[in-house]
């Protein structure tokens, strides 16, 4: 249930006072009357108000004077001043007061008075909420290891909030007294130009500030800083307030880092692989990388390939489509075919023989890149021919040999026939001598 407005009439006119409490009550505020000072001072120690509508003459003092007694018991509380006796000096008087919201004169206008009430009470209203607001953002970015702040462009003063300990190294009482002149020296000497240049520019544009540098801890140890502010600006357009959020980002930066310096490695050895040319290429085939290698496998230099068709350049005429089709599907699946050996298609038109790895980059928001790795076969191909040839002649020289063999081992049968042929007639011919011998002897 929406709780009512309180609003407080200070007014000895007890017509006056008890028309305006039944019109305030008639419309959904909650009105109630004190007839003098010390009544309305008693009501506001009882009770909060969110409005009060004080005669500048009571019976037991004056209207100002009873303000300046109720600001010390309700400091939030404001005033609209409602009086007969209006003077220049009097309502000059009345602005030195800041809860002092307007200054009517009686008789009043009902209606004006009705409509100005209402504007006090929303505007309070609206106020309320974005203290609301403005609490829970606080905890929201506090809780968060972000820091807050609200800068102050005409007298350079800057209101911190947030997780100051964690980010800073200092406490919440030492960080309140860095102004703008005390920031911008805690920004590191290589990055400040850039962020005071961005700064000037986002302020005499009236446009987000965005920007990221190396800011001075407590410790003299830098940190990444990612600083995002917007400006309010003068009805005139010129702006007169600054509020932004600082984050730490010094672990993404650092991974960056690392990443880049990574990536740097990776692309030098890349560029100084001379067997392994890679193609870095869009889902059209359009090449926006070729390394050192491509050049003396395919025989096209950097600034020949880069901007041209992968297919037009190395693919043969009759795989041209089959190709188109691959890096499309595969773009789509985030998946391409198996590596395989294939014969493409060098600068003078002679085949080459390769064998070709391909992959699909996928990242957050941008178009799928393809990446084809080949690794040149040309030299394992010749030494495959070379042992090809080498086994072949070694067969043709173990059939010559072994034909050789054969026919000396025929031979050699041959003599050993003859041979024992021989010995076996010498032998009948001894045995016949020793029978005659025996003949002759007897």
């Amino acid at each position: 249930m929406q709780k009512k407005t309180n609003i407080l009439i200070i007014d000895d006119n007890i017509d006056l006072s008890q028309n305006l409490n039944d019109v305030l009550t008639e419309i959904g505020y909650k009105a109630v009357v004190a007839l003098d000072g010390k009544s309305a001072i008693n009501l506001c120690r009882k009770k909060d108000f969110d409005l009060a509508l004080v005669d500048m003459k009571l019976p037991d003092m004056d209207g100002l004077d009873l303000i300046e007694k109720l600001l010390e018991i309700l400091p939030e509380l404001e005033y609209i001043i409602i009086t007969a006796y209006g003077t220049l000096e009097s309502a000059k008087k009345a602005t030195g007061f800041k809860k002092i919201v307007a200054y009517e004169l009686k008789p009043l206008d009902i209606d004006h008075l009705l409509v100005l009430i209402h504007q006090v009470i929303e505007r309070k209203k609206a106020e309320k909420i974005l203290i609301k607001t403005k609490e829970q953002y606080r905890l929201l970015v506090e809780q968060t290891g972000q820091m807050m702040y609200d800068y102050n462009i005409l007298t350079g003063e800057i209101n911190w909030s947030g997780d100051i300990a964690t980010i800073t190294g200092y406490t919440y009482e030492e960080f309140s007294k860095i102004n703008i002149s005390v920031w911008e020296k805690m920004i590191h000497p290589e990055d400040r130009k850039s962020a005071l240049e961005s700064l000037d520019k986002a302020k005499n544009n009236s446009s987000a500030y965005h920007v990221e540098y190396r800011f001075k801890q407590k410790s003299r140890e830098y940190l990444y800083i990612e600083d995002n502010g917007l400006f309010i600006t003068d009805k005139n357009g010129n702006a007169i307030q600054m509020l932004g959020i600082m984050k730490d980002i010094t672990e993404r930066k650092q991974a960056e880092e690392a990443l880049q310096e990574s990536e740097q490695r990776f692309r030098i050895l890349l560029e100084n692989v001379p067997t392994v040319a890679v193609q870095g290429y869009n889902t059209d085939g359009d090449i926006h990388y070729w390394n050192k290698a491509n050049e003396s496998i395919y025989g096209y230099k950097a600034e020949e390939a880069i901007g041209k068709n992968l297919i037009d350049l190395i693919i043969p005429p009759e795989m041209k489509e089959d190709v188109r089709k691959i890096i499309r599907h595969g773009a789509k699946i985030g998946e391409m075919p198996p590596a395989a050996e294939m014969t493409l298609i060098r600068k003078d038109g002679k085949p080459v023989t390769v064998f070709s790895s391909h992959a699909v980059v996928q990242q957050s928001g941008k178009e799928p890149e393809l990446f084809c790795i080949d690794v040149d076969l040309t030299e394992r191909k010749q030494a495959e021919e070379e042992l090809a040839k080498y086994r072949e002649h070694l067969e043709e020289l173990v059939q010559e040999r072994t034909k050789e063999l054969e026919e000396k081992n025929e031979k050699l049968a041959q003599f050993n026939k003859l041979f024992v042929d021989r010995e076996f007639r010498i032998k009948e011919l001894k045995d016949k001598v020793k029978e005659l011998e025996k003949k002759v002897s007897g």
